[in-house]
């Protein structure tokens, strides 16, 4: 090789050597850097899964909370519904309740009156009417219940209340009028047949009161009155 050559081999040997030096050193600092920067995105990685986490955890959170309102409101409306319905619904009597229940009162004088202007009080009255009658309770009425009358019209307040009132009752629902003060802890007899009526009417909420007589009501007579449904 002449002087030439090797002059020139030597200059690209150097040359070739210094890019591979070049070379192998960018490839470790290409390897540091990323090495540093993994070690350094390391942390903010972690804080971006752990947010991820935490709203992955408050999307199941709001989730379940969701799906529990919407069963809640499911519920309650089919509750509603059913409520609507029942006060839709005629009153009826559990036979059964109201008979056994019955069996347990000393028998006595009473008289069953309705509101005619309540679509399901006759009918319910005659089933209350006829129990009481098959039990053997002295009954004011021979043939059935009655129909509620006026009040006599000179007599005040009475005459211008609702005639369910005016005879002793609520305004609404079922009523127990008795002579004596109407007290659930001291008239027994009265209690006992506002739970007797509590238990065994169905249908839409049900309201049984023990109401006072005002002075029409015979001495050791009960009354009871079938007014209108709950409005």
């Amino acid at each position: 090789m002449t002087e030439a050559g090797i002059v020139d081999a030597t200059y690209w040997a150097g040359f070739w050597s210094r890019i591979e030096s070049w070379a192998f050193l960018g490839v470790v600092l290409t390897l540091a850097i990323e090495f540093i920067a993994l070690k350094l995105a390391e942390p903010h990685k972690e804080k971006l899964e752990q947010h991820r986490e935490s709203r992955l955890v408050e999307l199941r959170n709001e989730s379940e909370r969701l799906s529990k309102e919407a069963e809640t409101a499911r519920r309650e409306t089919a509750e509603a519904q059913l409520q609507l319905q029942q006060m839709r619904s005629p009153r009826s009597l559990n036979i059964d309740k109201f008979t056994a229940a019955i069996g347990k009162i000393p028998p006595t004088e009473v008289e069953v009156l309705f509101d005619a202007n309540a679509p399901d009080a006759a009918f319910l009255a005659q089933l209350i009417w006829g129990i009481l009658f098959n039990a053997k309770w002295t009954m004011a009425q021979s043939s059935g219940p009655k129909s509620l009358g006026p009040p006599p019209p000179n007599i005040l307040p009475w005459a211008n209340l609702p005639w369910p009132q005016a005879a002793g009752g609520g305004p609404w629902g079922l009523s127990v009028v008795t002579n004596d003060p109407p007290d659930l802890d001291a008239n027994s007899l009265g209690r006992a047949l506002v739970n007797a009526l509590m238990e065994s009417v169905n249908g839409p909420p049900v309201q049984t009161t023990l109401g006072p007589a005002h002075g029409d009501l015979p001495k050791g007579r009960i009354r009871i009155i079938v007014g209108p449904k709950l409005p």
